[in-house]
């Protein structure tokens, strides 16, 4: 063969042989990859797929410890998914759970009356509703236990489930309870009481006393333990149809024994009396608590209630017909009949006090008016939050107060044909009335 062919196919040979060696050496490396990778395939730990978990949150225990420990909706956990959730099945959000204030926080000098506006709110609606309150500083809820609601039918169907809602709810929140019981069933009222009203006293008190006894048996354990027996008796619009004020003496004694029998060591306030000059079936305030102690009510009460509306002038303007200065400015006062029979020890608890933003007649805009020009009927909110802001600091330096109450949280409504849907310092809406931050830096100081 001739050199230069036999040249070429050395050539290929050593190429081919390259081409062998590095394919044998390229097959070696995936095999021994195969085998470490089945290697740690054997070796791994099994991959788990993990069920949701319920980390319940529980709400801090209060010193009013309840029959039945409250806690807050329990949060779920869902592993996370490489799939997204079906747009046609969405998971619900869970209901906020309660943002407990501080109990050092909580202002005990200040309460919120309410009324019977908590009952009707949902989990979520509540608990939001007291955040909101127990934010502002306040320490004390006031509130209807209505006995027409708790025995609508007879004095043996009982309804407490709204109640014990409400009452759970605050406890959680270290709020202190001023319950207020009152307003008569329509199977216990007397032959002449108007159809469908609730206002009027029971012919007798032994009923009442039924749901008195019940009401403190089952709250009392829930750290309830200020009692208030009715609201505003002096005016005709609270107690019907017609009443003396030995009426209710009556039905106070009565309600006094009873509570002190099941709970020694309780509050019991006489109903708030609302402002009133005494004509037209109305009694006032000075004239009712007069007579309350000349038909021997004495000894049957540990405070009295008022309720010292001064709108729409400022509760200091000092006027003998202002509810405000009638609590110990005028002569006679709450406070100087108190001494006089004997009680100069006893307190006056301010359970409502607020000024409405709202309302049919003529507007009051100024905090400095001594002329009252076409008597208005409700304030500006600005005039609202003086007001409210004057009564605080003057509470705070009467040794004789006992906690004052806001009347009230939120609006009841937006048509103005009644002053009553305005008190709020929260508008109807959900938005804040300037006397809502007002509250809350003065309790805050």
């Amino acid at each position: 063969m001739e050199p230069f062919k036999r040249f070429k196919l050395l050539q290929r040979f050593k190429k081919s042989t390259v081409r062998y060696r590095l394919a044998a050496l390229l097959f070696c490396i995936i095999f021994i990859l195969a085998i470490i990778a089945t290697e740690l395939a054997m070796h791994a730990p099994p991959i788990k797929i993990v069920s949701p978990v319920t980390v319940p949150v529980a709400i801090p225990t209060t010193t009013n410890p309840i029959s039945t420990p409250v806690s807050a909706p329990p949060i779920t956990i869902t592993p996370t998914t490489t799939e997204s959730a079906s747009p046609s099945t969405p998971t619900p959000a869970p209901p906020p759970a309660a943002v407990i204030v501080p109990q050092n926080v909580l202002n005990r000098q200040f309460g919120v009356s309410v009324g019977e506006t908590l009952l009707g709110l949902d989990d979520a609606d509540l608990n939001a509703r007291l955040n909101n309150i127990a934010s502002l500083g306040i320490g004390w809820l006031r509130f209807d236990i209505q006995w027409d609601q708790v025995e609508p039918n007879n004095a043996n169907d009982n309804t407490w489930i709204a109640i014990d809602r409400a009452v759970a709810a605050a406890n959680a929140h270290h709020m202190g309870i001023l319950a207020i019981l009152d307003y008569t069933p329509a199977w216990d009222r007397p032959a002449d009481c108007p159809p469908r009203n609730d206002k009027c006293l029971p012919p007798d008190t032994a009923s009442f006393d039924n749901f008195v006894r019940m009401a403190v048996a089952r709250y009392g354990p829930e750290g309830i333990s200020h009692w208030e027996i009715w609201n505003e008796p002096n005016t005709i619009g609270s107690v019907q149809p017609g009443f003396s004020v030995m009426d209710y003496v009556t039905l106070l004694k009565s309600a006094y024994v009873t509570i002190k029998d099941v709970q020694p060591s309780s509050t019991v306030i006489t109903g708030g009396l609302g402002p009133a000059q005494t004509s037209g079936g109305n009694i006032s305030p000075l004239d009712f608590l007069s007579q309350l102690y000349a038909d021997g009510a004495q000894g049957y009460f540990d405070a009295v209630g008022d309720h010292p509306y001064s709108y729409p002038a400022m509760p200091l303007y000092e006027q003998p017909w202002n509810a405000w200065s009638q609590m110990a400015s005028t002569t006679p006062s709450l406070r100087s009949i108190m001494i006089a029979n004997g009680d100069a020890d006893k307190k006056i608890w301010l359970t409502e006090y607020g000024a409405p933003t709202d309302g049919p007649g003529t507007l009051e805009d100024s905090t400095s008016d001594t002329v009252f020009a076409g008597r208005p009927d409700h304030v500006t909110e600005v005039v609202q939050a003086a007001m409210l802001a004057q009564a605080i600091g003057a509470v705070q330096q009467y040794p004789w107060a006992g906690p004052m109450f806001i009347y009230t949280y939120r609006d009841l409504g937006t048509s103005n044909n009644t002053i009553e849907n305005f008190f709020g310092v929260v508008r109807d809406d959900g938005s804040t009335k300037p006397a809502y931050a007002t509250i809350k830096t003065l309790l805050a100081n």
